[in-house]
């Protein structure tokens, strides 16, 4: 093969465009679907997340207001004495 002007590359014969099969059309449909289909679930579990957050959060804010709630035992006595005949 021939250098083109010095520079050192050789010449190549043109690209001849590629035939392709159904095969190849048929793996970038399902790679096409398969993209799809896991946008679908990222945003489902995206989904699902928030609502456990906000579950979270509202069983946090439940506690929070149970144990304001809550009583503090005020008698010295109180659980000092266990009653073993009962």
């Amino acid at each position: 093969m021939e250098d083109s002007g010095g520079l050192g590359i050789a010449n190549k014969p043109p690209c001849r465009e590629r035939e392709y099969d159904d095969n190849q059309a048929m793996d970038i449909q399902s790679l096409s679907v398969n993209m799809a289909q896991g946008r679908v679930q990222e945003e489902a579990a995206v989904k699902v997340q928030a609502m456990v957050l906000q579950n979270m959060k509202d069983m946090s804010a439940d506690l929070a207001r149970l144990m304001e709630s809550s009583q503090v035992i005020t008698d010295p006595a109180m659980g000092n004495y266990v009653n073993m005949f009962a």
